[in-house]
């Protein structure tokens, strides 16, 4: 195996590795009943606490790479052969990350078809760790809270069903300080061909 010269000069310059997020927002219309739960949540805990700035996703697929270019190639090419789908929110429901807090979140019905998006986008991307869908509410509630939210859930509760057309990739630096995004595009699915299509 060929040595490396640690003195020789590195004529590509250091590799910039970038942490990416590929999620599915649904539309305007189910983001603004998720922003009303959440003015619910606020005025029920008496704090600002659940975000209505934060825009509401279902995570796929989070990973680090260096090849800019070559992620957006790939994932265009799998998402043209990708078809609309249904995505269904049914109810909400809490789950516990640690012990003094939890996490209010949608479920999200017939997972199947997210399941396998989701398991492509990997394959063809090389690496990736996937999420078990859901769409969050409101994240790190103190258990104190949790039981006020707890007596309201029913009031809380989402019955809703999107069209899922695209979806959307998020990237940042990886460790970066300040946690924030500064890359977002939206990459649509093939409007074409229909779910039938891609089985």
């Amino acid at each position: 195996m060929r040595k490396i010269d640690k003195n020789q000069l590195d004529l590509f310059g250091p590799q910039i590795w970038y942490e990416y997020l590929i999620v599915i927002s649904p539309d305007e219309e189910i983001t603004k009943e998720i922003n009303v739960r959440k003015k619910k949540i606020n005025a029920l805990l008496g704090a600002d606490v659940a975000s209505t700035h934060s825009v509401p996703h279902i995570s796929l697929l989070n990973f680090l790479h260096t090849e800019h270019e070559m992620i957006l190639k790939r994932m265009k090419d799998i998402l043209s052969r990708q078809a609309p789908f249904p995505v269904k929110l049914n109810g909400v429901a809490f789950f516990e990350p640690t012990p003094e807090s939890k996490i209010l979140y949608a479920r999200v019905a017939e997972k199947p078809l997210i399941q396998s998006l989701t398991s492509q986008l990997k394959t063809g991307i090389g690496r990736g760790t996937k999420s078990n869908p859901h769409l969050t509410i409101l994240g790190a509630i103190p258990i104190k809270n949790h039981e006020i939210l707890h007596a309201h859930l029913a009031e809380l509760t989402m019955e809703v069903t999107f069209l899922c057309k695209g979806v959307t990739v998020l990237r940042r630096l990886k460790d970066d300080p300040t946690g924030i995004w500064d890359f977002s595009l939206n990459l649509p699915f093939n409007t074409m061909i229909t779910e039938k299509d891609t089985v």
